[in-house]
């Protein structure tokens, strides 16, 4: 992947995200490979040498890992473990933030958007494949634990509205699943991206495209929040109808990760169908 500049950002900034350490080890795919969809990863793979990403888009990326070498000086647990095992000829790997004697904890620092529905789907998956590498390799997991420290979060938001987090933190306990119900998972996974990168290249499912449907709010005046979404136009104008303070805003469905999350959409005619812009 080539690291472009397009912002001109400050050279320090460009070499930190440039000599990112990060490396997945002697593995066929990594748990974090495996819960992205097939299609994107195998994309990518074959177009490496011609994605390019900006060093503007991995500023996250770089202040979570620093947040994760300061999360370190607590001392607690194995940090960063790496656990490997064999599935369908593949070698997995993956590493885990903290093992602290039967637990898995993990820190995610994200927005508050991301888990306005509770923890996402993701990070169940990921934890406990996970937990089923761990299991491989001795360690009897009981139990998983995400704490999500939300990087965009507002003081006086929290204190204006109710469904707003009221801290800037949040543990989430994550359900663990039987190892049997992982180990199923994981060899349906590591089957679909075998398929993939031999050419088999399913469509994303509207999840893993993090699809946004089409939506038509109700709008009242002097309110900045839609007073409710319709999926439809008929019926949010039947409930503004006779009412002159309500008016209906349009909002338009989103493929979410493609648009601006996924580096293999120039290359994928799936987003060409789904009018997805290449930039």
């Amino acid at each position: 992947m080539k690291i472009t500049n397009v912002a001109n950002l400050p050279a320090a900034i460009v070499s930190a995200i440039q000599n990112d350490p990060y490396e997945a080890g002697d593995c066929d795919s990594t748990v974090t490979r495996l819960i992205q969809p097939s299609r994107k990863v195998a994309l990518e793979r074959q177009h490496k040498d011609e994605i390019s990403e900006d060093v503007a888009d991995r500023i996250w990326a770089l202040l979570g890992q620093l947040g994760h070498s300061i999360l370190e000086r607590a001392g607690i647990g194995i940090v960063e473990h790496r656990f490997t095992a064999p599935c369908r000829g593949w070698k997995i790997g993956g590493k885990a933030d903290v093992v602290d004697g039967n637990k898995i904890l993990d820190w995610k620092f994200t927005s508050v958007w991301s888990c306005k529905d509770g923890v996402k789907s993701e990070w169940v998956e990921q934890l406990n494949l996970l937990a089923y590498l761990a299991a491989k390799n001795g360690f009897a997991i009981t139990s998983l634990e995400v704490t999500a420290i939300y990087r965009d979060w507002s003081k006086l938001e929290a204190r204006r509205s109710p469904d707003y987090p009221r801290h800037q933190v949040h543990v989430f306990d994550v359900p663990l699943w039987p190892l049997e119900k992982a180990e199923s998972w994981i060899n349906e996974r590591v089957q679909a991206h075998q398929a993939a990168q031999a050419g088999e290249l399913p469509e994303c499912t509207p999840a893993e495209r993090w699809e946004k449907p089409e939506m038509f709010a109700l709008m009242k005046t002097g309110r900045q929040r839609a007073v409710r979404l319709y999926d439809n136009r008929q019926d949010a104008e039947k409930a503004a109808e006779g009412n002159d303070a309500l008016r209906i805003e349009h909002r338009p469905g989103e493929q979410v990760r493609c648009q601006s999350y996924c580096a293999a959409r120039p290359f994928c005619v799936l987003a060409d169908k789904l009018g997805v812009p290449k930039d």
